[in-house]
């Protein structure tokens, strides 16, 4: 039998060396070495730069048929120019649409970026006289580059530019730790930039071992130090790659300094420009360079951006004169810890604060390096500030953000649990008993979740960390986890501060004693062993062995209070500067950021429970809380100011403390009974806390908005004739004019811009409607007509019957958004489009229901379950006129005969999505009650009787008011 071969793909580069290898001195090796120089070597006959030419088989079938016609037409000949252009011609992608941005309304212009050399029809003959093709690539670049996350408006460099490859890969080393004799120590600056000169700059590719063997080759460490901290413990994440690329392009040139800023631009055009004709263009710019330089460079193309501007790494300096890139060359620093620098601070907030001052707010939001949905929110934010400040009279003395908390609860990180386990065991088989490897084989086959509890049996070795006692992996729920430094002295409940341990060790350790103190002394080598064999981090390590004698210390220069009041996250210091230039300049408005983790932990402490099905109360208590938790901390603890208000750089006080839960004092003077009533609060401020939490009525606004997008829903069905699912034709709309739905098929309706409402007479009776207005329908000011005639020529066709008769009809209000808010028969709604309505009314229940709806199943009981189902429906009866409940009684017989409660819990949650103030529905019909549980439409459109009341409402809804529509 044949063995087979197994041929591994090598990189083009890679197979060039091996090559190279092979050659000896002979004519043809010469000549193999040139073309290899060149890159030219044995190239892939199936690559972008082998394509057929564009359109060659049609062109030479056209000249043929020109040439043949043109005997009988000689048209043609004259016009054989302008009919190949026809064949050939493509709007290159950097001109873009082909709209002067200048000359039409900024809605219609937005996408559009081309420049024209002169006005007239734009034709494929003469595209070069009329486009100006370099001037429209220019303007292509800079709607192509984001900005920094940092810098607002500051454009971003690409991935693969010098600068940043030299910033990645200094960030990169900063972070990586030689492990000597156990310990983890930062490479020296000196030990960095030689590894930096000496092996990133002459190797494309690095490893670890690369890294090590050079380590070893200096002699700096003993011959088993070696690094660590990156991704896969193998090849580090960043290199040079570009640097290496140029260097056998431009040879020494590459060093040169006054060759920097046309290296750079190389770059950024061979990662904008795919078209290899326009990037020769740009090539053809710089004087400097050689024809084989640009033919070499054409061929390389760079792809991405980073997330940083040249303007953050070589611009901005510090207190010192150093820029960024200076101090991670310079220092040990890592990027998060150079911009902690108070230089850099002030840095960012000036150059910040002069973007703000030239360019429109609006503008400066448009720009920033973040996701829609918060520039949406941040908008709002300055539009609900700007109300509250016309309600009070004056502006805030303080305003708090805050973001929702990330996502830790990352199930790609549970399901990950299991292959780390495997690989430290695989790492500490020695220190580990094979029972409990057995044990976590066993976990693994069985595909079995990695809890808390279960990760932290296996990392502690399958060990109580206090006694060092074996666990019993079949009673893990009757051990505690335990915080290593206590709640009152910190607010960390990631893994690296909690183990799992016996009720009495976890009872021996008082509240004010830390575990080095107890445990430390016979426990310690323990901890080091499992440190040293990857089961337990340093932070984890560190919080086992401090002491009281050392928190100064441990504090580091303020990194406890950075890590429990300072928010990192860079749209929330992209807020606060805008809110800063707002607010805090002339009207000495102090910007308060807050952390998600200490109002989530003031909620879970005091038991204000929070459950997003009932309704949308807990935004606005997430918020009060926010203003009671920076407000309290701001009068507390007056030195924590710089570390909490933007823009206040003074340092004090940071050695004064000697615990770092800042609500501690607040807790200890504070209390709730398991069932949430109040045991001690002396201040009474608990109890006005839970008053504001109880509110019944509390103001809840929704942005007016009208669509834009797709005109039609994108669906498209077949003909008629060919559907043979419906036994009734749909009725169809052209997908264009010249093809018709009953044979190409069609969409089945238009998309809504807005709504109109329509005072209908029939006879003697009046009805008020309302009627949409198509989106396709917004050409109106190109077809010459007024806003008021394309809204009634919307209106009209849908008030046509089939015999062409219209109906009488009167638009009382041309244009309705989406969103309005609508009283009607005690009952308020959201308008959707013209067929359905939304529910506005909000949900309220008792703290028992709610205390039971955020219990884990496991510990509620049936009768429970039945209590807040009774509860939700007897207020849904009581409060939501628009619902059916006329079958109450039954549907609490029918629930209280359940006996699942996992079914139980469905169907309450089933409810609430249907009760809530949202588009949802819900089946509830299994216990009586409606299918179709909040869902409210009319298929021919929304009819509402005179007395029904439009609200209009500002941001905050401070300001209001209500107009009967037989007002309007």
């Amino acid at each position: 039998m044949e063995k087979l071969v197994v041929i591994k793909k090598i990189p083009w580069d890679e197979f060039a060396k091996r090559v190279e290898k092979q050659l000896d001195d002979s004519d043809l090796a010469t000549q193999i070495k040139t073309e290899i120089a060149k890159e030219q070597f044995m190239p892939k006959q199936r690559s972008k730069d082998n394509g057929a030419i564009p359109y060659q088989l049609q062109q030479q079938e056209l000249d043929a048929i020109i040439e043949n016609q043109g005997r009988y037409y000689p048209w043609l000949l004259e016009q054989k120019d302008h009919l190949d252009a026809l064949i050939s011609f493509r709007v290159p992608y950097y001109v873009g649409p082909m709209v002067d941005p200048d000359q039409v309304s900024e809605d219609n212009g937005k996408f559009a970026w081309m420049k024209r050399k002169e006005q007239g029809e734009i034709k494929p003959w003469n595209f070069e006289e009329k486009v100006d093709k370099t001037a429209s690539a220019t303007n292509f670049i800079k709607r192509m580059t984001a900005t920094d996350t940092y810098l607002i408006g500051a454009p971003v460099l690409p991935k693969n530019s010098l600068l940043y490859q030299e910033f990645t890969v200094l960030n990169e080393l900063n972070k990586l730790k030689v492990n000597v004799n156990g310990n983890k120590l930062a490479l020296s600056p000196d030990y960095k930039q030689a590894i930096f000169n000496q092996v990133y700059k002459k190797h494309k590719r690095v490893s670890l071992k690369r890294l090590n063997d050079f380590m070893q080759a200096q002699s700096w460490f003993s011959t088993d130090a070696y690094l660590s901290g990156t991704t896969d413990q193998k090849n580090v994440n960043n290199t040079l790659s570009t640097y290496n690329d140029f260097k056998a392009i431009f040879g020494a040139q590459i060093d040169n300094p006054n060759r920097q800023a046309d290296l750079e631009r190389i770059i950024e055009w061979s990662t904008i420009f795919e078209d290899e004709h326009i990037f020769k263009l740009k090539l053809d710019t710089i004087s400097w360079l050689t024809p084989t330089q640009k033919d070499r460079l054409s061929k390389h193309r760079y792809q991405g951006w980073g997330r940083l501007s040249k303007q953050l790494l070589a611009g901005i300096t510090n207190a010192n004169g150093e820029r960024v890139i200076d101090v991670l060359w310079n220092t040990q620093q890592n990027l998060m810890e150079t911009l902690a620098d108070d230089g850099f601070k002030k840095a960012i907030q000036e150059f910040n604060g002069e973007k703000l001052d030239k360019q429109n707010v609006s503008d400066v939001i448009a720009d920033l390096y973040t996701s829609p949905q918060n520039k949406k929110a941040i908008r709002q934010v300055l539009l609900v500030v700007d109300d509250i400040e016309k309600a009070m009279g004056h502006a805030p003395a303080n305003i708090m953000i805050e973001f929702a908390r990330e996502d830790r609860n990352d199930h790609r990180l549970i399901n990950s649990r299991s292959r780390q386990l495997n690989q430290m065991f695989e790492k500490a088989k020695d220190e580990v008993s094979e029972s409990v490897q057995d044990e976590l084989k066993d976990k693994i086959k069985d595909k079995v979740q990695f809890n808390d509890r279960l990760y932290l049996y296996f990392v502690q070795g399958g060990k109580d960390l206090y006694s060092g006692e074996p666990l019993d992996i079949d009673r893990l729920s009757q051990y505690d986890i335990d915080h290593i430094l206590p709640q009152s002295f910190i607010l960390d409940n990631s893994l690296d501060n909690r183990i799992l341990t016996s009720q009495s060790n976890n009872r021996a350790k008082k509240a004010d004693q830390l575990p080095g103190e107890i445990f430390g002394p016979r426990m310690k080598g323990y901890w080091n062993t499992l440190r040293e064999h990857g089961l337990m981090t340093w932070k984890k390590y560190n919080n086992l062995t401090l002491t009281p004698d050392k928190i100064s210390k441990f504090n580091n220069q303020g990194r406890f209070i950075n890590r429990q009041l300072v928010e990192t996250r860079q749209v929330i210091k992209l807020v606060a500067e805008i809110l800063h230039d707002q607010y805090g300049n002339d009207k000495q408005t102090n910007i308060v950021t807050i952390k998600a983790d200490l109002t989530h932990h003031m909620r879970t402490k005091f038991k204000f429970y929070k459950n997003r099905n009932v309704n949308d109360y807990h935004h606005a208590f997430d918020a009060y809380l926010s203003a009671f938790v920076g407000n309290w901390l701001l009068q507390q603890y007056p030195k924590l100011k710089p570390y909490l208000v933007y823009g206040d750089f003074a340092k004090a006080g940071i050695k004064d403390f000697k615990q770092f839960n800042f609500l501690y004092r607040f807790e200890k003077e504070h209390a709730v009974a398991e069932d949430g009533t109040i045991k001690n609060d002396s201040d009474q401020l608990l109890g006005y806390m839970r008053k504001v939490y109880q509110l019944k009525k509390i103001l809840v606004t929704k942005e007016l908005e009208t669509n834009h997008g797709n005109l039609y829903k994108q669906t498209v069905f077949p003909a008629p004739s060919h559907d043979k699912k419906m036994k009734k034709p749909r009725k169809l709309i052209n997908p264009k004019n010249n093809r018709p739905s009953d044979i190409y098929g069609g969409y089945t309706s238009k998309t809504a811009a807005f709504m109109v409402l329509v005072k209908v007479t029939k006879g003697k009776k009046t009805e008020y409607r309302l009627s949409n207005v198509p989106l396709a329908n917004l050409v109106w000011q190109q077809q010459g007509m007024s806003f008021d005639e394309m809204v009634d020529k919307s209106v009209r066709s849908q008030f046509t019957g089939k015999n062409g008769k219209v109906s009488e009809y009167q638009v009382v209000k041309n244009k309705v958004y989406i969103n309005q808010l609508v009283s009607e028969n005690e009952s308020l709604f959201t308008l959707a489009s013209k067929q359905y309505r939304h529910n506005a009314q909000q949900l309220v229940l008792s703290d028992k229901s709610m205390q039971i709806l955020n219990s884990n199943l496991n510990n509620v009981n049936h009768d429970e379950l039945v209590f807040v189902f009774n509860e939700i429906v007897d207020n849904g009866e009581k409060y939501f006129k628009a619902y059916d409940f006329s079958n109450n009684e039954a549907a609490k017989a029918t629930f209280d005969e359940l006996s699942d409660l996992e079914e139980m819990r469905s169907i309450i949650d089933d409810l609430l999505i249907g009760l809530h103030a949202n588009a949802p529905y819900t089946d509830v019909s299994k216990v009586g009650l409606p299918k179709y549980f909040g869902l409210f439409s009319l298929k021919a459109g929304l009819k509402f009787d005179p007395e029904t009341e439009f609200i209009y409402q500002s941001p905050t809804g401070l300001f209001s008011r209500k107009v009967k529509i037989s007002d309007l």
